[in-house]
């Protein structure tokens, strides 16, 4: 414990030399996206960019056009405007305030933002589970 430790470790049995270019892209179909839609909430807060999950799951002729947006937002990586990331930050007080720690901040992201999220997130689970991480 004391004594340094000279022992050389070789992780080569663990690292791949090469990764091909050629792996596939992967993007929920629009009937996955138009599933992750209908498992948002309609209670939350609508962030900067005004827009509500109510309006998002109802509009369903907008449904194949976020789906394309969502996919170049996802697979291209196209920059998004700055609105797109940005929150809007509430100072909820507990009780009767008397110092900042008193106060609760409650930062509402975009519903657009967080549905470009969940679409990553439901990426990673197919990885996942095709995969066989997790078990």
């Amino acid at each position: 414990m004391w004594n340094k430790n000279d022992d050389t470790v070789m992780w080569d049995d663990y690292l791949i030399p090469f990764v091909s270019d050629n792996h596939p892209s992967m993007f929920p179909s629009l009937d996955e996206f138009v599933s992750i839609i209908s498992w948002l909430s309609n209670g939350k807060a609508a962030g900067i960019d005004g827009i509500y999950n109510f309006f998002i799951k109802k509009l369903t002729t907008l449904h194949k056009y976020l789906y394309e947006i969502m996919k170049v937002i996802c697979l291209e990586g196209t920059p998004q405007a700055d609105w797109f990331y940005c929150g809007l930050t509430y100072l909820i007080p507990k009780g009767i305030p008397r110092r900042g720690s008193d106060y609760r901040p409650i930062t509402c992201m975009s519903n657009l933002y967080k549905l470009t999220t969940k679409c990553v997130t439901k990426v990673v689970q197919l990885k996942v589970e095709r995969r066989g991480l997790l078990t």
